[in-house]
């Protein structure tokens, strides 16, 4: 489905009807008793949103047109019944660089029943339970949550992958999870149960042919191995608990996780399945002058969950770290920490890295604030094969200055900062891998006039690299926004002009905010970015020009 310029008006055309309709809703719940009113109030805001995008010298990195429509009513019934709904139509969804369709919908009702709360969850949605068992991954399904004093249970379910044919490696099976959790407690001591299980949908996508044994090849130069994607299951169960003592001077909290994970079942056997457990615990000590902090982490190699979106597994980190107040004006702040793999001991080498990191902040005086930070990292693998070997270390330090002269003065601020930073690999197989690189920048906050403020920035970096010597990157920036029409009108403009090695990038972007009535706004925003330079050594691709315009439409009720 393609959208043109008339289409894109045309929606936000019908958003703002349908805002105007919306409007009249307050005249309309005047009219009604006092005691209706009472009953029900509905809150919320909807709009609509139309962008034209164009480029000239490379490949499009968008579609050509977008257009969306949102909705979020909230109707509360006798302060009992609160649903807040969420509504999104998109065309990025139909577009030919889109994979999936992103329309989404929630329904959220909630409400209290002898003094236990209830709230579920229909249509699209996220959680977190935990790092180690889910977070971060959308389900397009139902969930219902319940407590009662200390006492709260909730489950949910549903979608979390389409059907999806993507070649080697960027297909999926359309996958289902199913989650739970109990928990009892408070502030001061709790403890909770997690039970998850996911499944691919083996006969969500064609089955494999005949000659699947090897890899076979639809075109020319493509090949398709059809067991990079297989259909997984995955069951995880975990306990999580907290406590507080002494006070709430001392915090410990700690997760214990164990997964089960197949990742063909089609397999005949059990070679593709595994089991693993993580471990993660957390303490902490905390007086008014001081806090000191540690912990321990250990995923096996084995362990997956089909809920977290992003996980490295086979590893296990110690840390600990404090801070410490010195008068009102000065803090520090140190951590350490240890990460190494190999935890089943089936590799050659151990990669270990260590992560050092320190920050100093002072107030020399009531408007001058100082700050001082520094960051080392190493990683080593101690293999005896060059071509093997890590030998990595980078070191970071920074220092801020920032000097606040307050609203009334014409410069209100003015800050400069600088940052050190150099890597490199004592592997002999690596010396080109060094890299140096020295940063500052410098902003000020000036009010040009009682409804203009500007924002000029530079800054420069000097990098220096084995390969190609020192290079230097400038960079320009100007921010500038007005209000007028008695603060009804916000106008923003921001543009940045960087020069590198003969490479000129220029971008500048326009903004402005109408706000038509108390509940009504009118938004358009304008954005292009110039590029003149070389050619990029992969693509080929050289001088470009982009452009971006937005107009969108958006009413509170």
């Amino acid at each position: 489905m393609q959208w043109t310029l008339r289409d894109l008006s045309l929606l936000v055309i019908v958003s703002a009807s349908i805002a105007g309709s919306a409007a009249a809703q307050p005249a309309l719940q005047d009219s009604l008793s006092s005691n209706a009113k009472r009953l029900w109030t509905l809150t919320g805001d909807l709009g609509s949103v139309g962008e034209v995008y164009r480029i000239s010298g490379r490949e499009n990195r968008r579609p050509n047109q977008t257009g969306r429509m949102f909705l979020r009513p909230t109707l509360t019934l006798a302060n009992r019944l609160t649903i807040r709904s969420e509504f999104l139509l998109s065309t990025e969804g139909s577009s030919a660089l889109a994979r999936h369709n992103i329309n989404q919908y929630l329904i959220n009702p909630s409400w209290t029943w002898n003094a236990t709360r209830y709230s579920a969850r229909i249509g699209d949605f996220s959680d977190a339970y935990t790092p180690t068992t889910f977070n971060g991954v959308q389900v397009r399904g139902g969930g219902l949550a319940v407590q009662h004093e200390r006492m709260n249970v909730s489950v949910l379910g549903g979608r979390t992958k389409p059907a999806t044919q993507g070649g080697a490696d960027g297909g999926s099976y359309r996958q289902t999870l199913v989650a739970s959790r109990v928990g009892y407690g408070d502030e001061r001591r709790a403890l909770s149960a997690f039970l998850l299980y996911a499944s691919d949908d083996g006969g969500s996508l064609p089955a494999l042919p005949d000659t699947a044994g090897a890899i076979d090849s639809t075109e020319v130069g493509t090949a398709v191995n059809p067991y990079a994607v297989t259909p997984q299951e995955n069951l995880v169960v975990a306990a999580w608990g907290h406590m507080n003592l002494m006070n709430r001077q001392l915090s410990l909290a700690g997760e214990l996780s164990r997964s089960s994970y197949t990742r063909d079942r089609r397999a005949a056997d059990a070679g593709s399945g595994r089991s693993d457990y993580a471990l993660d615990t957390k303490a902490r000590y905390r007086r008014k002058q001081y806090e000191l902090t540690g912990g321990y982490r250990r995923i096996g190699p084995g362990y997956v969950s089909l809920g977290v979106s992003s996980m490295h597994s086979d590893q296990q980190e110690l840390l600990a770290g404090g801070a410490v107040r010195i008068g009102r004006r000065t803090s520090l702040r140190a951590q350490a920490s240890r990460q190494n793999d190999n935890l089943a001991g089936q590799k050659a080498a151990t990669t270990v890295r260590y992560r050092y990191v320190t920050s100093l902040s002072l107030r020399p005086t009531r408007l001058w604030a100082v700050s001082f930070s520094g960051n080392y990292v190493t990683m080593e693998n101690g293999s005896t094969n060059d071509s093997a070997r890590v030998a990595f270390s980078a070191w970071i330090l920074g220092m801020n200055h920032a000097i606040a002269f307050g609203h009334r003065s014409r410069v209100q601020s003015v800050s400069l900062g600088y940052t050190a930073q150099a890597s490199g690999d004592d592997n002999p197989l690596r010396d080109n891998s060094d890299a140096e690189s020295h940063t500052v920048n410098i902003r000020a906050m000036v009010r040009a006039l009682a409804s203009l403020s500007a924002s000029p920035s530079i800054g420069f970096t000097n990098v220096h690299t084995t390969a190609q010597g020192w290079r230097r990157t400038m960079t320009y920036g100007l921010a500038l926004q007005h209000r007028g029409a008695g603060n009804r009108l916000m106008s923003t403009m921001a543009s940045s002009v960087s020069s590198a090695a003969g490479d000129v990038s220029v971008t500048t972007t326009l903004g402005s905010r109408y706000a038509v009535t108390r509940s009504n706004s009118l938004e358009l925003r304008v954005a292009w970015n110039r590029f003149r330079g070389a050619a990029d050594a992969t693509t080929g691709e050289g001088n470009y020009d982009e452009y971006t315009n937005r107009l969108g439409w958006s009413h509170r009720f």
